[in-house]
Formats: structure tokens, C-alpha cells, sequence
């Protein structure tokens, strides 16, 4: 199950797996991924990374260029709310637009973060082996 996990992430092959699951229970989504973030207090250098770190734009707030400079603190975050028994996780996507990448013209970035934070939330499955895990996108 550690490779269905994630790599079923372009396809609907998932989706019998999560009908029977809540057909049986009330599955838990994850909570509030911006807050956790903040909660991190990451400052200018910590969004820029080295990747961006003579962008000529603040990027400080752009929750999901983290997927790329801090992945691991993603993870993490990912990981303690398996911990706490979520059955969903929600990948940090909420703005991986063009549109919204833009306001930090990092329009062309979009892509990118989107493919990072779908594998950032790791195998569950393995650490978390009692119940379905699935990682969906906003």
C-alpha cells in the first residue's frame, strides 16, 4: 500500500478504497494547514530558500513555495495530523495557481509546488498502518 498511496494521485483508482471506507466509518480530514504554518513563525529567508533568495518580490506568506524551500517542515506537519488519526491529509495546494502565484511573480511556479506537495505528506501507510490514508488537493 506504500506505493498506492500517493503514486494513484492523477488517477481516481483510489476512490472505490475511500466509498467502502466511509460506507463503514466517519473519516477525519486533516485541520488547518496555514495555521500550523504559522505557527512555525518561518521568516523571509525560510520562504525564499536558495531557490529564491534574490527574488526581487517578498515572499513571505506564500504558504505553498514551502513545499519547495520546507518541505521537510511540511512532512511534519502532514505527520502529526496522521498522528492524531486523520484519514485524509490535504496537500498544500490552496494557492498553487498561476493567478495567485503571481502575486509573487512566481506565476510560472505554479507547477512545481503542486508536484512537491503531492508527495510531501511521505508513506503513511507504514507509520500508520491500522486504517486508509489518502491524500487529496484543494
Amino acid at each position: 500500500m506504500d506505493r498506492h498511496f500517493l503514486k494513484t494521485r492523477y488517477t481516481h483508482s483510489s476512490a472505490p478504497a475511500l466509498l467502502a471506507a466511509l460506507q463503514e466509518r466517519i473519516l477525519l480530514l486533516d485541520g488547518a494547514m496555514g495555521t500550523m504554518i504559522q505557527a512555525l513563525a518561518f521568516d523571509e529567508s525560510a520562504y525564499r530558500g536558495t531557490q529564491w533568495a534574490e527574488h526581487p518580490v517578498d515572499l513571505q506568506g506564500n504558504n505553498d513555495l514551502l513545499n519547495l524551500t520546507q518541505p521537510e517542515a511540511i512532512k511534519r506537519i502532514h505527520l502529526a495530523y496522521l498522528r492524531v488519526g486523520a484519514d485524509i491529509i490535504s496537500t498544500n495546494t490552496f494557492n498553487s495557481t498561476a493567478i495567485a502565484q503571481d502575486d509573487y511573480a512566481l506565476a510560472m511556479q505554479h507547477s512545481s509546488s503542486i508536484a512537491k506537495a503531492l508527495d510531501s505528506p511521505g508513506k503513511p501507510p507504514t507509520r500508520f498502518p491500522r486504517k486508509l490514508r489518502i491524500a487529496h488537493g484543494l
